[in-house]
């Protein structure tokens, strides 16, 4: 995440206090439930998870992420500004199989469709 807080900044920009924006809110928080999931941040490095709702699949809504970001300007004194970025998370599905295999656990086995796995 904190390559998006930097972009166009030198490189020596740090990026500080991460926290997710709560959209009903509006406040700065750790954590983000809506009806597609949960959204948490790492407040030190910025990295979000998302776990989707039972059955959600497809592209997620997002979180809003913001981030302190402070560097030199012209004149080396320190400048902190605040900062915001979106994280937008895809969801793929996983399609069931009906595949079975016979013989014994551990052994070479070949499915139905003809795949051959070790089970």
């Amino acid at each position: 995440m904190e390559t998006g807080f930097k972009t166009g900044l030198p490189n020596d920009a740090e990026v500080s206090d991460y926290k997710l924006v709560d959209p009903v809110s509006g406040k700065k928080v750790s954590s983000v439930t809506n009806e597609e999931g949960t959204y948490t941040i790492d407040e030190t490095t910025g990295a979000v998870s998302f776990t989707p709702e039972p059955g959600f699949v497809g592209t997620a809504k997002g979180v809003t992420v913001a981030a302190n970001v402070t560097f030199n300007d012209e004149e080396g004194q320190p400048v902190t500004v605040a900062s915001t970025t979106t994280y937008i998370p895809t969801v793929y599905g996983v399609k069931g199989s009906s595949d079975e295999t016979k013989g014994k656990q551990g052994q070479p086995q070949e499915s139905k469709t003809g795949k051959r796995a070790i089970l």
